[in-house]
Order: C-alpha cells, then structure tokens, then sequence
C-alpha cells in the first residue's frame, strides 16, 4: 500500500517524493558542477551534466506535465 500526501490539490505518493527528492539533489549537485568547471575553466562538459535530471524526469514521468 502506498501513501499518499496531499498538497493544497495534489496528491503526492512517498515514491514521488523520493524522485523530486533525487531530480533536486541531481540538479544541484550538476549545477554546483558546472560553476566549479565555470571558474577552473576546464571546457565545455559541463553544459552536458544537466542532461542527467532532465532524462531521469522523463523516465519516470513519461505522460506527467510538471
């Protein structure tokens, strides 16, 4: 059984907020990547980093619009 929380509307299962949990804690992490790339000027991978919570979101929510 999986429980669900309700904010203002919306309902929210616990597995849902794990995964906004993880796509957050992944955005940061690649945006803290890239200024540090930024002002070391280590070239343009970091630009490529933020690619990961964007193809993790779509994974699990393919038909969802947040």
């Amino acid at each position: 059984m999986d429980r669900y929380f309700r904010i203002y509307r919306h309902a929210f299962s616990s597995i849902d907020l794990i995964r906004f949990a993880i796509i957050g804690s992944l955005s940061v992490f690649c945006l803290i990547i890239a200024i540090q790339a930024i002002t070391q000027n280590l070239g343009t991978l970091y630009a490529q980093l933020l690619y990961f919570p964007i193809i993790y979101a779509a994974y699990f929510y393919p038909r969802r619009e947040l």
